[in-house]
């Protein structure tokens, strides 16, 4: 497996507010009417697999490094359901990594800017991710000792991790990405489809 990053440039992130117009009050209800048919919610066609399931692509071994609390959950939303394992690695250095994977089933595009759209702040320092069939990004805080990635595979896995009492001697935080069972995951996006 590779892992590719490149530092890129911190830019603010603007966002444009919609102008308003007044209009009279029978063409404001239908612009209303027609924005509730542009939000309509379409639930999955598939089911998420079992949070058991997920965990299988989690790491059993990480040297020098206990794992603890592993847990899964399943959760409904407007838009389907969600999967979820999780993991917390505590290291002999007193870092501790938390470790989440979600499936999202169908719906991922209600939560992609979650994975694609990296907010910048001062004193953070990004970086992108690229990695099998999945994409990301990589934030770091040295100030606050801090670190933190978002990691899509498939269009359809979220991958969180946190780093806690991070300090440069732990090294990259991407080498916890490299942990997980990415290929298990990339398996299970082919297999389970829209029916």
């Amino acid at each position: 497996m590779l892992l590719s990053s490149c530092a890129e440039e911190k830019k603010p992130v603007y966002r444009e507010s919609p102008a308003v117009a007044i209009q009279p009050p029978s063409s404001m209800q239908q612009q209303t009417t027609q924005n509730k048919e542009k939000t309509k919610i379409v639930k999955d066609d598939f089911s998420p697999v079992t949070g058991k399931e997920l965990m299988k692509c989690m790491p059993t071994v990480v040297g020098g490094a206990k794992i603890l609390t592993p847990s899964t959950g399943r959760s409904e939303t407007a838009y389907g359901y969600e999967t979820r394992a999780d993991i917390e690695v505590l290291y002999s250095s007193g870092v501790t990594v938390r470790i989440g994977v979600t499936d999202y089933a169908g719906h991922y595009y209600s939560v992609r800017e979650r994975y694609e759209v990296p907010r910048s702040e001062i004193g953070v320092e990004m970086t992108s991710l690229t990695l099998g069939a999945g994409k990301g990004f990589q934030l770091v805080n040295i100030y606050e000792k801090s670190a933190s990635i978002r990691f899509a595979v498939s269009q359809r896995f979220g991958i969180d991790i946190e780093v806690f009492r991070y300090t440069q001697d732990f090294g990259s935080p991407s080498k916890v990405l490299e942990l997980l069972d990415l290929q298990l995951l990339e398996k299970i996006a082919q297999k389970n489809v829209k029916k």
